[in-house]
């Protein structure tokens, strides 16, 4: 899934487009006390770029006591494809080991 690629990779790890990915999860929360935000608009950010099939993304926080030492995020948007307009939503997970998954 493209998502997916596009959410585990981090900025600098392609030549020839560096600003592909995330920024390394560090550089979102050293310093920030709303690192939180920060994610998410980094989440979106990329996905705007990188990803022209969303429009009208969204991104926010899902609070689940289920997920412990787990960052996880909803990504609403709108998928736009040949067959016209459709609303897709995601969810990313994000543990203790930083990769991010996209169901």
């Amino acid at each position: 899934m493209h998502l997916g690629r596009l959410l585990n990779a981090r900025h600098g790890m392609s030549e020839a487009l560096p600003d592909y990915g995330l920024p390394a999860m560090t550089d979102l929360t050293i310093g920030r006390t709303d690192y939180i935000r920060a994610v998410e608009e980094a989440i979106r950010t990329t996905i705007d770029k990188y990803e022209p099939r969303l429009k009208r993304v969204r991104v926010s926080r899902v609070a689940d006591e289920d997920l412990v030492h787990t960052l996880a995020f909803r990504v609403d948007a709108v998928l736009i494809s040949q067959s016209g307009e459709h609303r897709v939503w995601y969810q990313t997970e994000m543990p203790g080991a930083g990769k991010l998954s996209v169901n």
